[in-house]
């Protein structure tokens, strides 16, 4: 269930934020081998993130369906050209030579950089943030529920 802290902060965005055709979205999660009953499912089924804000200038947050399955060419391009381990799926644009990866296996978000790619892909970086509720918390300017898991 969607925390009432974290639906606020979504409900506050601009546009209707609300999600419509959840079949489209069940169709992504699919592809992404994603569960539907992860948070990650659980709010994309709910809300289109395509005129979310964020404190972050250069992070705009993938829809998962709107206007087009961006995540899904995102998450590819990552492992494409970034030799990312397939489990984890880029949600945000990838300018700056980085991006937030949401690892499909635990739920954990990463601040991942290209700088660190190395060590991020020998395991010796950490999650930034333990689950994907605390990430959207974080990023839409709720309190930071950052993790050290």
């Amino acid at each position: 269930m969607i925390p009432a802290y974290l639906r606020n902060l979504a409900e506050k965005q601009l546009g209707n934020v609300f999600r419509k055709d959840r079949e489209a979205v069940l169709q992504a999660l699919s592809d992404l081998k994603i569960p539907v009953e992860s948070e990650f499912g659980e709010f994309y089924l709910n809300y289109v993130t395509v005129n979310f804000g964020s404190k972050i200038p250069c992070s705009t947050l993938c829809d998962i369906t709107k206007p087009y399955p961006e995540i899904i060419e995102v998450a590819e391009f990552a492992r494409d050209l970034w030799e990312l381990p397939e489990h984890f799926i880029c949600i945000t644009s990838t300018e700056g030579e980085g991006c937030f990866l949401y690892d499909r296996c635990t739920g954990k978000v990463w601040d991942f950089s290209l700088e660190t790619r190395d060590d991020f892909i020998a395991g010796r970086e950490k999650a930034r943030w333990g689950s994907f509720f605390e990430f959207m918390t974080w990023y839409l300017g709720g309190e930071d529920h950052k993790s050290d898991t």
